[in-house]
């Protein structure tokens, strides 16, 4: 038997199961899934069970202290879980979550409620990164404290076997909800991650075929500004040569003129020289 800590009660004198079938009214099962009927039936999880887990809650609730004062102890071995923890909250708040999730779970009520407590207790854990083995050594340490407790409240074998055995039962149905929806949580976020991955692949794609046609049409106008660009070019050179051809005009028609004038200058001397050589009247051009 395992020696985690020494409870301060000692070993009652009366049989601790002398009064379990008083518990037969109080317990029950009430499961909308189906499902985890087969689960009870595989771990052999009964009435009888249960009648004997309502049995030991009292006892459960004498030394919730210790248990979760141990828990935590255990847990502060690994820095990692306790980094986590504080992270996410404090010590002395999930000790409180811890004392009264351990009280219901010896409640001897197996019903819809008890399984979607555990599924918050799963998406929880998710959430903040706490990965299903450290839950497990967690919970393999919550049951050695109880059998320690067990152990030194019964007074025969076959009551101290009877009890670990129900309590053992109860933590493994408890580990199967957990860890179902630890995987289910999981399975939705992985879904979910695939979701937003075929968004992002149909969003690239779509911006893949709009800059594509976008590309095309930017190809289409620079074309149309090149063809416009030659347009201008070839203007610009007519211009040019126009432009050439009038000034050469110009100049040609300048120097004809200025030739013109120099033959009227010519013919006005010559006619005043021949004036003056018949002594004839002079004509002024």
């Amino acid at each position: 038997m395992s020696n985690f800590f020494t409870f301060k009660t000692a070993k009652n004198k009366d049989h601790l199961l002398s009064s379990v079938e008083n518990e037969r009214d109080h317990v029950g099962i009430n499961l909308s899934n189906k499902t985890i009927y087969k689960q009870l039936e595989l771990i052999q999880l009964t009435i009888e069970d249960l009648m004997i887990i309502r049995t030991l809650q009292p006892l459960v609730s004498q030394h919730l202290e210790e248990i979760v004062e141990q828990f935590y102890a255990n847990l502060a071995k690994e820095q990692s879980l306790m980094n986590i923890i504080n992270d996410n909250s404090t010590v002395a708040r999930l000790k409180k979550t811890l004392t009264n999730h351990i009280f219901e779970m010896f409640s001897g009520q197996l019903n819809d409620a008890f399984v979607k407590q555990r599924s918050i207790i799963a998406h929880v854990h998710v959430r903040i990164g706490l990965e299903p083995k450290w839950y497990m050594c967690a919970f393999q340490d919550l049951l050695l404290s109880l059998i320690d407790m067990i152990d030194q409240h019964t007074v025969t074998k076959e009551e101290f076997k009877k009890s670990v055995s129900a309590v053992t039962k109860i933590l493994n149905l408890e580990q199967q909800l957990v860890l179902e929806a630890y995987e289910l949580e999981n399975e939705r976020i992985r879904n979910e991650a695939e979701e937003q991955k075929q968004l992002m692949k149909q969003e690239v794609s779509r911006n893949a075929e709009e800059l594509a046609a976008v590309s095309e049409e930017t190809s289409s106008s620079l074309q149309a500004i090149l063809q416009k660009t030659q347009e201008i070019n070839r203007l610009t050179d007519s211009s040019s040569n126009i432009a050439i051809s009038t000034e050469a005009k110009s100049k040609d028609g300048q120097n004809r003129l200025i030739n013109l004038e120099k033959i009227m200058l010519d013919t006005q001397l010559n006619m005043k020289k021949i004036s003056k050589r018949n002594g004839t009247t002079h004509f002024d051009f």
